[in-house]
């Protein structure tokens, strides 16, 4: 606890503060822990504006303010940049892929229960023994997708994440069936819809979402090239959890000057 008032004062001001204060008391050294939030009181600005949290990228603190300390989605955002993670944005809105914990965050201590993008979790190797890469040799693919919330049912054969490898500096390409339960029962847009997520490993950006018997072509190769994305199933059991759900996914290329491949 500062014993001052600090309306109006800088997070900095604060955190030299804290330091200060909590030296010889409490270790607060990189090595101790893996991660360290520090929870503002109201009132305190950021270069004189008024904020709602901010992280270390790669690192290890995070600076979150008065009520936010409280929100699941807003503590998950700051993390996921302490692991390394850029925003989620869609078209020129940096927060806007709602289908993940780095788009826009809610005042909400009890959810929303959601993962990272599909970009994101392959960035951090989570379900890394179900990912698929999808070479431009190797189209046209189709395959089944499964849910993060279902990997435990999933076999070794089988595709959490697929990422399309786009010609270096124009960003991969990755998909996702955007299953709504368990862990990311709560994802607050695309339910139980592939999404299509654009990554350089920096920020993300949501380029579509597909339910069953929908179509996408997207545009590569400085668009030269043509990318046609069809759904042709998806099948979500909500009856029983036990049951692998899934999304059926067909990627095919269509070249100038050759057509589709």
């Amino acid at each position: 606890i500062v014993p001052e008032v600090l309306s109006g004062v800088d997070t900095g001001y604060v955190l030299n503060k804290v330091k200060k204060i909590a030296d010889g008391k409490i270790d607060l050294s990189e090595e101790s822990y893996d991660h360290i939030i520090y929870c503002m009181p109201p009132g305190v600005l950021k270069q004189q504006k008024v904020w709602l949290a901010y992280a270390e990228l790669g690192g290890q603190r995070s600076v979150v303010y008065d009520e936010w300390c409280g929100s699941l989605s807003a503590l998950m955002h700051e993390i996921g940049h302490n692991l390394g993670l850029y925003h989620a944005g869609m078209g020129n809105e940096t927060y806007a892929d709602a289908s993940g914990y780095m788009g826009t965050s809610v005042l909400s201590g009890d959810g929303p229960l959601m993962c990272f993008n599909g970009a994101q979790s392959w960035q951090l190797g989570f379900y890394k023994d179900r990912h698929s890469t999808i070479p431009r040799a190797g189209l046209p693919w189709k395959k089944n997708l499964h849910g993060v919330s279902q990997y435990n049912l999933t076999r070794s054969r089988d595709t959490v994440i697929a990422k399309f490898v786009v010609n270096e500096g124009d960003g991969d390409l990755y998909f996702a069936f955007n299953l709504a339960s368990g862990i990311n029962k709560g994802t607050r847009t695309s339910q139980n819809e592939v999404t299509i997520v654009k990554s350089d490993m920096r920020e993300t950006s949501f380029i579509a979402s597909l339910s069953s018997m929908e179509t996408t072509k997207i545009k590569i190769n400085g668009g030269k090239d043509e990318l046609h994305i069809n759904v042709t199933d998806i099948y979500v059991n909500n009856s029983n959890v036990d049951v692998l759900d899934y999304a059926t996914i067909e990627i095919y290329l269509y070249e100038e000057n050759v057509g589709m491949n």
